[in-house]
């Protein structure tokens, strides 16, 4: 009997290390994966700041046109 519970808890422990390792990895691929998401995020962010302010320039020439001022 003491062999069988000294395998029980090699393998329980075994087990545990492997379970708290492969967590471990996936965190970390969860936490890399939405860095790449926020930094995709800021860049669609910024281009969009830019593509706002290229309309208002293109609409203010648009009715500065229509008015002929």
């Amino acid at each position: 009997m003491a062999k069988f519970g000294d395998l029980k808890a090699f393998l329980e422990s075994s087990l545990n290390e492997i379970f708290r390792a492969t967590v471990s990895d996936i965190l970390d691929s969860v936490e890399q994966t939405v860095s790449e998401y926020q930094h995709k995020i800021q860049r669609i962010e910024s281009e969009n700041d830019d593509l706002r302010k290229r309309l208002c320039a293109k609409e203010k020439r648009t009715n500065h046109i229509k008015t002929g001022a």
